[in-house]
């Protein structure tokens, strides 16, 4: 699916119907409730139940369109799925605008949609991070099928360099066989983390007692902000500014 035909459903069908939907839904309500009729919902409602419920079966087209695309059903015409998803949703729309009464609930409807799409979204991310972690499952299993645990766990050399020659088509006969001992990865976090506490917790703590305890009322509003947003930037920011730009004191790339 190329991204012309994504702009033709969104922009050329999805929100034209939309809109449309809204208004022919609103313009409804209120003539029903110009005639007398007690009216569940305010008419703002009933034009946003129309417009959303029109736009959801477009969209689902689209998104079927896309996963068919990705997962290699490249032969679906183009012009065929535009037509299918605007015929659907004029369908839709001829629909709901004709079931608007006094008695649909379209608060309720609208509420309930919304509520879905935010459970999707959630569930989106959810599943997202359990395939990040059976990824890294499965690829470890992979892994240990070809290097023992025990020399990985004990393993006092790290030397991956010719696993990723060998992954690449590269790697020379006569290269080192390579090395996967976790013992100096292992050390050198520890190391790391033992010098940043050294550093962080005087810093830190000295810091808290004086914004606390002895800075007046215009110095902490002036350098609290600024204290929040530094806290608020990951540490790996820093670390990639300084291994991409270089050191800006010393002028040297690390």
């Amino acid at each position: 699916m190329s991204t012309q035909t994504l702009y033709l459903i969104f922009f050329g069908g999805l929100f034209p119907l939309m809109f449309l939907g809204y208004i022919l839904g609103r313009q409804k309500a209120i003539a029903m409730r110009s005639q007398g009729i007690k009216m569940h919902s305010q008419p703002d409602q009933y034009g946003w139940f129309s417009a959303l419920y029109t736009g959801l079966p477009i969209i689902m087209i689209g998104v079927c369109g896309v996963f068919l695309y990705l997962f290699g059903f490249r032969a679906i015409p183009a012009s065929l799925l535009v037509t299918a998803s605007l015929g659907v949703g004029a369908l839709s729309l001829a629909l709901l605008v004709k079931s608007i009464k006094a008695s649909t609930k379209a608060r309720d409807l609208v509420e309930d949609l919304i509520k879905g799409m935010l459970i999707a979204a959630s569930l989106v991310s959810v599943l997202t991070t359990f395939g990040i972690l059976l990824s890294i499952i499965f690829e470890a299993l992979q892994f240990f099928k070809m290097q023992s645990f025990f020399n990985f766990i004990f393993g006092l050399e790290w030397a991956p360099d010719t696993a990723f020659l060998e992954g690449a088509g590269r790697a020379d006969a006569h290269a080192a066989e390579a090395k996967f001992g976790a013992v100096p990865i292992f050390a050198g976090t520890f190391y790391i983390t033992v010098i940043a506490m050294f550093v962080a917790i005087p810093v830190g703590l000295l810091s808290a007692i004086f914004m606390s305890e002895y800075a007046s009322s215009k110095v902490r509003a002036q350098v609290k902000p600024f204290l929040e947003i530094l806290a608020g930037i990951p540490t790996v920011v820093y670390g990639f500014f300084c291994g991409t730009d270089g050191c800006a004191f010393c002028g040297e790339s690390v």
